[in-house]
């Protein structure tokens, strides 16, 4: 919302399903309207608009979100048609949704932790960073949509983990450019989404003002370099400086590698059998 056009008056947004009603400032610190009611059809956003008939300009607004209740819920009486066709593309793909990749010991999901990290994120930033050999791997922890659960893991299961067909895309940023961008995850605006890490570790204090927040960036058994150039693995849409992680627009010897499915699925199945997420933690709080 900080970075929108001062002239925007209200947004009605959407991705998280979740409920808000809130006045947010945006770029020229005026307050926006910004509601969400919640996802598939549960609620709806009723905007009442005071609008200036002589300028034309929004003078007032308020919003409610409204749920909707019914005797049935919405969805639970699927079209017929439209379930024979679905039941149909699901037999020709089943052969590789239904393909086995490896077996889970335990639970491997998106929760994070205090610091911002989870097994999952592990997991994803490790796929990325081995496919393409890199030193470093960053993934935006929303793009993580599904958690893996115990037991078989199909190429379904994966695909429902990372569904958008994003490209691995290698650079080499410098470790002041590094260091960077994980500072920009305390930044203003703040990004939607924190970011998970493969290749190193590092301590940030949330007591220290944004920008500083970083104390130590491990990178194997040394600090990480300011001036020293490290090659690391990411998809193609955080490398475009999506997320507000623009310093990755400045990343030199930008090179495309696989699909991020087709990288996890790879990865996932050359782990050691059933697969269990463990290890020391990445990132580390102070308070």
């Amino acid at each position: 919302m900080a970075g929108l056009d001062p002239d925007v008056d209200v947004v009605l947004s959407g991705q998280t399903h979740m409920f808000t009603n809130a006045y947010l400032d945006n770029a020229g610190g005026k307050p926006v309207l910004v509601t969400q009611a919640y996802s598939y059809g549960q609620a709806f956003a009723e905007l009442d608009l005071l609008i200036d008939p002589v300028t034309g300009e929004i003078t007032g607004k308020t919003a409610r979100i409204v749920p909707d209740f019914a005797d049935r819920s919405p969805g639970t009486t699927p079209d017929l048609r439209a379930t024979a066709f679905l039941a149909d593309y699901e037999r020709v793909i089943s052969s590789q949704t239904g393909r086995v990749i490896a077996v889970a010991a335990t639970d491997i999901t998106r929760t994070q932790n205090p610091a911002g990290e989870s097994a999952l994120g592990h997991l994803v930033a490790d796929s990325q960073r081995y496919a393409v050999a890199a030193d470093i791997g960053f993934i935006p922890m929303g793009s993580l949509r599904a958690d893996i659960l115990p037991g078989n893991v199909t190429w379904g299961n994966l695909y429902s983990v990372q569904p958008f067909s994003n490209t691995i895309e290698t650079m080499t940023p410098s470790g002041s450019q590094i260091k960077a961008v994980l500072e920009r995850q305390w930044q203003a605006p703040l990004p939607p989404h924190t970011l998970g890490v493969s290749g190193l570790t590092y301590t940030y204090n949330e007591i220290l003002p944004a920008g500083s927040r970083i104390v130590g960036i491990q990178f194997g058994d040394a600090p990480l370099e300011g001036d020293k150039m490290y090659r690391v693995a990411l998809v193609d849409y955080l490398a475009s400086g999506s997320d507000g992680y623009t310093t990755f627009k400045d990343g030199t010897n930008v090179e495309n590698g696989p699909s991020d499915l087709d990288a996890l699925v790879g990865y996932l199945g050359s782990l050691p059998q059933p697969v269990k997420m463990a290890g020391e933690p990445r990132i580390v709080w102070i308070r």
